[in-house]
């Protein structure tokens, strides 16, 4: 993996100090090419094809450049017809973004001075994760054609009103967002390749929805103007907010883009249906040139509690056929010079129970150790493949930095690199190590520089009894975070993303919360601890947290309510039968 570093000749020096503490062989200086005063345009789409991330220095001098205009527009047709997702622009001066053109605005940009050490963590921390993004990406698209014309014949009836939203379910990895962009890229052929994906969590009422699309959607927002948004998204009524909220997603049309809703437990009720709330916003949404959002969720919304409107498009990705398997098999392993014989095609094929995430899984394997010492003892794959009981994750050998990262990992939603490497009191390439090894495994998912258990085996790592730290280091890490965490956010040289991540942190620590963090304080905060709490086994702190999350009732969602009040009763219960009480 590499980056790709590109300056002016007046930064070269700052940036050769951020090379120095890159892993060796990580990274391309273009200095050459600028200190010429040459804008080589062969070069720089030569670059782009050799590295995985390009990396734009912006400062007060650079940021109206006629250089810097063409790279960051060169960029954004690399994005726009899908060859990429891997810019980051960081700003080198407080003056740089106000100065920096309308178009760099469009990608990923740190609007903050940084110093040498804190670029070449944000720069390590994209570089491992920018690689599984990009894998994924450029996964060919084979067979689903049933599914396709269930969308299509449901999209064009007549008798149907226009619809809002696609609604796709299936598991985690069977291929559900690349058929969501398959069928764009065939019926919507303006809509850009790269969508981005915004995650709906338990007990999401209507401010968390705002919130969180509002966060993915607007990336370079600073803590003060997402600060203030809120602030005046509290005064609006209920319908109002919900107005707000499918607003932003009808934003994306203009850009002509959609946006996946990503169930991370909070788009589904316990009996299937949509959310209220969600379902609010859906009957808000826009319905031309093309339907603003995919809605992607583990299982399929029961006929009887659709819609009634009837204006979403359902379809449940299911595995793969016969044929679709082979062709994909057969594709992937030609594409590495693998050769198969029709009995080693066969057993592949009923090995990946043809499901797409296993047969990626199984060309990786094949490609290193070989198809003929994979068949002989594919006893690990198996494990593997029932990823989300405890069987894979028990097979790992942890050490214990591995711990150490999954149990940080385990106590808030989402941490960047920088905030992994002060918590954890590990070296920098220790953590950039480990996080790959984690990655590789599919424990640890990453987008941007910031990472996260995989849904896949998240229960599975929750429940490891090896993922445990002692109270005191646990409580140490979440003060480390939260103070972290708060003071960057602020100064924007932190990714807006992480304002739960530092909230959580800080009810965790016990200390007394920063006025930065009380500001974007909601009582699903405290739900969610309580979840935590309670299956930690601790009841009182699961008890007190439900009963803090319940003071604020008003502002939670209907789910949210009723599971404090589950959290309150079962505790009790549970503390009773152990004699607490």
């Amino acid at each position: 993996m590499k980056a790709f570093l590109s300056h002016s000749s007046k930064d070269k020096g700052y940036v050769e100090e951020v090379a120095s503490l890159l892993r060796p062989g990580s990274y391309e200086l273009d200095s050459e090419t600028f200190d010429a005063g040459l804008v080589n345009s062969q070069a720089i789409i030569k670059s782009l094809n050799r590295v995985e991330l390009f990396c734009l220095f912006l400062s007060e001098n650079s940021a109206n450049s006629s250089y810097v205009d063409f790279e960051i527009l060169l960029g954004l047709e690399f994005i726009a017809s899908g060859k990429i997702s891997r810019f980051l622009a960081i700003c080198l001066d407080d003056e740089a973004f106000d100065k920096a053109s309308s178009n760099a605005r469009f990608f990923n940009i740190v609007r903050k001075t940084l110093t040498p050490e804190s670029a070449a963590r944000l720069i390590e921390g994209t570089l491992i994760s920018v690689k599984q993004s990009d894998d994924n990406l450029y996964h060919p698209f084979v067979g689903r054609e049933k599914e396709l014309l269930e969308l299509e014949e449901q999209i064009s009836d007549n008798s149907r009103p226009v619809a809002k939203s696609i609604f796709i379910s299936g598991n985690h990895g069977s291929g559900r967002k690349s058929l969501a962009r398959n069928f764009y890229q065939s019926h919507y052929p303006r809509t850009g390749r790269v969508i981005p994906e915004i995650r709906i969590d338990a007990f999401s009422g209507i401010h968390e929805l705002y919130r969180n699309i509002l966060i993915a959607l607007r990336p370079t927002l600073s803590a003060r103007d997402l600060k203030g948004r809120i602030q005046a998204f509290e005064l609006a009524s209920l319908d109002e907010k919900r107005r707000q909220t499918a607003d932003l997603l009808n934003s994306l049309l203009l850009a002509q883009e959609a946006a996946f809703l990503v169930d991370n437990g909070g788009i589904l009720t316990d009996s299937g249906a949509l959310t209220e709330e969600l379902n609010a916003v859906v009957s808000k949404l826009a319905t031309k040139p093309h339907p603003p959002a995919i809605i992607i969720a583990p299982r399929m919304i029961p006929k009887k509690l659709r819609r009634s409107e009837n204006d979403l498009a359902y379809v449940g990705v299911r595995a793969l056929p016969y044929e679709a398997t082979k062709r994909l098999l057969s594709r992937l392993t030609k594409e590495r010079d693998i050769v198969l014989s029709d009995d080693a095609l066969e057993a592949l094929i009923k090995l990946s129970d043809g499901h797409p995430f296993n047969i990626y899984r199984l060309v990786q394997e094949v490609s290193e150790g070989g198809v003929n010492f994979f068949l002989a003892s594919p006893g690990d794959f198996i494990d593997w493949k029932h990823r989300q009981s405890s069987e894979y994750l028990s097979k790992i050998e942890l050490n214990e930095m591995d711990i150490k990262i999954l149990a940080l990992l385990c106590s808030v939603p989402e941490l960047d690199f920088s905030a992994i490497v002060s918590a954890s009191e590990l070296d920098q390439l220790i953590v950039s190590d480990t996080l790959s090894k984690l990655a590789n495994l599919h424990v640890v998912d990453g987008n941007s520089d910031r990472f996260r258990i995989s849904p896949a085996v998240l229960i599975a790592v929750e429940r490891d009894k090896r993922v445990r730290l002692p109270r005191d280091v646990e409580q140490n890490a979440m003060r480390s975070i939260a103070r972290s965490l708060s003071v960057r956010l602020e100064e924007g040289t932190a990714s807006i993303s992480l304002v739960d991540s530092a909230i959580v942190a800080s009810l965790d620590s016990n200390d007394q919360m920063s006025g930065f963090a009380t500001a974007f304080l909601l009582p699903s905060h405290y739900v969610w601890m309580a979840k935590r709490s309670y299956d930690q086994r601790a009841w009182d702190d699961s008890i007190r947290y439900a009963r803090e999350g319940l003071l604020g009732s008003n502002r939670l969602s209907v789910e949210g309510v009723v599971a404090a009040c589950r959290y309150i009763l079962s505790s009790f219960c549970k503390n009773r039968e152990i004699g607490c009480i």
